[in-house]
């Protein structure tokens, strides 16, 4: 029984960790689309906005349990995550290549 209170209460802490991402990019979402009079709601968009979202604040509570951080701290970073999922996935997305095309140059050479 400890075994299964165990395991329950760490999926339920990353189901905590996606929660929040999700939440900080449907706050991203209803910012842009206040912002920017010309863009209507789109079920769809936020469909995607929630699944990067969450993506991104799983892979930040790994980075943060990797790295130690308490569960006060990863939760925020998840929420925090969750809001710049688009920006971050670009930034990872953009470093990725550099790093590949560098690889490349030297692999060519």
């Amino acid at each position: 029984m400890e075994e299964f209170e165990y395991y329950f209460k760490e999926v339920a802490s990353y189901i905590w960790m996606i929660t929040l991402g999700v939440m900080g990019g449907t706050v991203n979402y209803i910012s842009r689309i206040s912002r920017d009079e010309q863009l209507k709601f789109s079920f769809i968009e936020l469909l995607g906005e929630w699944f990067a979202s969450g993506f991104v604040a799983l892979m930040t509570a790994y980075a943060c349990l990797y790295l130690e951080f308490n569960f006060p701290l990863t939760a925020v970073l998840c929420g925090i995550s969750g809001h710049m999922a688009g920006r971050i996935v670009y930034m990872l997305d953009a470093h990725g290549q550099r790093i590949i095309e560098a690889a490349v140059k030297r692999v060519t050479k």
